[in-house]
């Protein structure tokens, strides 16, 4: 891994170790892992803004800019990039660390991952629901100008 001067931007949401199970033949972590732990991270910093469940409604602009190793530290740092009445939409980070279990902390780490991610507010019914309590009209499932956010029941007929 290279060293980077560089700090994470934002706050740490989720700190996990790699383990054996994701790694490709070369012996380093499969990046559909780091996808999911940045995902799992911005879930969570998106219901902590919103105050509401939230689902992922779009992936743009992730950059992959070192490899994972089995056993390294990866930390998920985000922070708000926008907000709208029904979304959230977050810059995510993920960094790396060796382990070494008496100096984690003074380790240094790079920059792995980044990325923004849109979290959309639903409710219990996997509709969007406003952020905030902003009022805002409910938009219909055939309204063409958004994309569709029933759940998957819904859009089967089967709701």
């Amino acid at each position: 891994m290279n060293m980077y001067c560089e700090l994470p931007e934002g706050a740490v949401i989720l700190r996990t170790r790699a383990m054996r199970a994701p790694i490709d033949p070369s012996g380093r972590v499969g990046r559909g892992w780091l996808i999911t732990q940045l995902g799992l991270a911005g879930r969570m910093l998106a219901q902590r803004l919103s105050g509401k469940r939230t689902a992922t409604i779009a992936i743009d602009a992730l950059r992959f800019t070192e490899r994972v190793m089995v056993g390294d530290v990866v930390s998920c740092y985000g922070s708000l990039e926008a907000l709208s009445d029904t979304s959230v939409a977050l810059k995510l980070e993920a960094w790396a660390q060796t382990f070494e279990p008496a100096d984690l902390e003074t380790q240094p780490r790079v920059r792995v991952a980044e990325g923004q991610f849109t979290y959309l507010a639903i409710d219990n019914s996997e509709m969007e629901r406003e952020v905030f309590g902003h009022a805002v009209q409910r938009r219909k499932a055939h309204d063409p100008k958004r994309s569709d956010h029933r759940s998957i029941a819904q859009r089967a007929g089967h709701d």
